[in-house]
């Protein structure tokens, strides 16, 4: 039996780099947040936000990164690719609001950015007609 744990409050962002046919393995790189309740990613193509979930082994690597965060839980912004398979079909994550789940089968690159720079990149792609 695999244990799969829930990245439950991150957000981020990170782009399809290769195969994006859902229910198959790819790799996907851009920016990924995690904070209260929220586990978002992006592509850097602006598709998202996705839910993501990780194996043990992965998990510790994003577990690295999270910090404690003022109120509640704890957060991270980071830029990072990653492989893993893309499921559609709504119903993912807190309260099933997210309707893509992003299971990262392995890191390939993960690095710290600041939230402000997160938000910067968050709001150019809800600004472009391409991800409207």
């Amino acid at each position: 039996m695999k244990k799969v744990l829930c990245a439950a409050g991150v957000v981020s962002i990170l782009a399809t780099t290769g195969c994006t046919d859902e229910g198959t393995a790819g790799s996907y790189s851009g920016y990924y947040r995690q904070g209260f309740e929220q586990s978002d990613f992006y592509t850097h193509d602006g598709q998202g936000p996705w839910w993501v979930d990780a194996g043990e082994p992965e998990w510790e690597k994003f577990m690295a990164h999270i910090v404690p965060a003022s109120g509640r839980g704890s957060a991270a912004t980071l830029r990072m690719i990653v492989e893993g398979r893309l499921t559609a079909g709504g119903g993912f994550g807190h309260l099933g609001q997210y309707d893509k789940r992003l299971f990262v089968t392995r890191i390939v690159d993960i690095e710290p950015v600041s939230a402000e720079h997160y938000q910067a990149v968050i709001a150019e792609f809800r600004a472009s007609p391409a991800t409207n």
